[in-house]
């Protein structure tokens, strides 16, 4: 089959995108011809954003986006997309989704169907976890099938049931089938990451790519586990991941490998939820990168942790650590206990003096307006920054964000006004005006770059 890949834009992106370059090697390996349309790599003008965020909050309602993508004047970005999929005489497209693109993705799935019935619409991506919006879709009449969770080899399985014209049993799949919507059992994780074929980026896209920690270098994501051991009350990453697992050094460090001999790369940003979650992984992955001799920079997201000692951290460093974040959340222990991070203050201040003591920038990540947060804890976590600054390279917060598939979302609690989020959003950026310039600022984040 022809099968098309597509990422509609959804947020400012710097490098390629990792879920499509998997599934583009499980269907080549399967002998499908594949097309990518990473439209997100094109997405970086402000104006584009801003109108993309008026269709964001929108009802998955294809009538009611359909009027406010012509108030706003964005058919004819739509058609554009459209006819570049078409032009690929394609048999199939499937779309990778998020909170932040999932409505663009509609009124794209239904251009395409109404230019070709005959193309088969697949939904997959981190909103399908989101029940309602599959329906939502699903019943929209232009969308066959929706794939939930990790697709590397349900997508393959799908199309296999597609060729032979009979009904799909596949764990994850919904779809629409005598006026009704068919669900299929829950997805299952992969279990054997190490099993899964290295993922196929293009040059084309790498050349789009930019570092925007190393002087605008070419760099590829790479992911050395799945899932999340811990369970933040704020944070929706174990439904949508489910159980964590990880693959061996070896297979990490071969795919580094690989992807330098193909496309010369020596930047790479891990995408794991936490890199750390086993530190004899961290350990034994640095010591063999190092042994390899290849030079190469890498960055992830870390957590506050008593492992994360001065001598692993010297070793990260001395095998091409070149950033770091760490999720502080709040300055108050109070709070951090409420979000269930099992993590104390004095941990995150050691942890960021040692970070900074060996050499490795850091961005640190801070949660304003939890439901629990007081006037008193938003104060330690301004005085707990104030303490720290001087080791901290880049600072991104966010106000909290009352999300679904959050173990604090069932809890239904009492949240802060949202007046008085945005007042400590504000005295926060006013607090550290002086010391920091402003990278980006959005709805959902501003983020910091340290004055030098």
């Amino acid at each position: 089959m022809k099968i098309a890949l597509v990422l509609m834009p959804n947020w400012p992106n710097y490098c390629p995108h990792l879920g499509i370059a998997y599934l583009t090697s499980q269907l080549m390996k399967s002998n499908h011809y594949v097309s990518r349309f990473e439209f997100n790599l094109k997405f970086t003008n402000e104006v584009w954003r801003k109108k993309v965020r008026k269709l964001e909050d929108l009802p998955t309602k294809v009538d009611l986006i359909s009027k406010k993508m012509k108030s706003i004047g964005m058919g004819d970005y739509i058609r554009y997309c459209t006819s570049s999929i078409l032009d690929k005489k394609i048999n199939a497209v499937c779309f990778t989704t998020y909170k932040t693109n999932k409505n663009l993705t509609l009124l794209t799935a239904q251009s395409i169907k109404l230019s070709n019935p005959r193309i088969k619409i697949v939904i997959g991506g981190p909103r399908t976890n989101n029940v309602e919006d599959c329906q939502d879709l699903l019943e929209s009449g232009y969308v066959d099938y929706i794939l939930r969770g990790e697709a590397d080899q349900t997508l393959v399985q799908l199309f296999q049931y597609d060729l032979k014209r009979i009904e799909p049993d596949i764990p994850g799949l919904m779809y629409w089938n005598n006026d009704k919507i068919i669900e299929m059992s829950d997805w299952s994780p992969i279990i054997d990451l190490d099993g899964i074929e290295f993922p196929l980026f293009r040059s084309e896209d790498i050349q789009k790519s930019e570092s925007p920690w190393i002087n605008g270098k070419k760099f590829l994501p790479i992911q050395a586990t799945r899932g999340c051991k811990y369970r933040c009350e704020f944070c929706d990453r174990v439904n949508l991941s489910k159980k964590f697992r990880q693959r061996s050094a070896d297979s990490v460090l071969n795919e580094i490998k690989y992807q330098n001999k193909t496309h010369g790369i020596t930047v790479f940003r891990f995408n794991d939820n936490l890199i750390n979650v086993d530190h004899n992984f961290i350990l034994e992955f640095c010591s063999k990168l190092i042994k390899s001799g290849l030079s190469i920079r890498w960055s992830a997201l870390i957590r506050a942790s008593t492992s994360l000692t001065v001598p692993l951290l010297k070793l990260m460093k001395q095998s091409g650590c070149k950033l770091l974040a760490l999720g502080i959340e709040s300055g108050s222990d109070s709070v951090l206990k409420a979000m269930n991070k099992e993590i104390t203050v004095e941990m995150v201040r050691k942890n960021i003096k040692d970070i900074h003591e060996c050499g490795i920038p850091l961005r640190a990540y801070i949660l304003i307006g939890y439901p629990t947060e007081t006037e008193s804890d938003f104060d330690e976590t301004i005085n707990f920054v104030r303490n720290i600054k001087k080791y901290i390279a880049y600072m991104s917060v966010s106000p909290f964000l009352f999300k679904p598939n959050t173990p604090i979302y069932d809890k239904s609690p009492k949240l802060l006004e949202e007046s008085i989020v945005i007042q400590r959003c504000k005295k926060f950026e006013e607090q550290f005006a002086d010391d920091y310039d402003l990278e980006y600022k959005s709805i959902e984040c501003f983020s910091y770059k340290k004055k030098y």
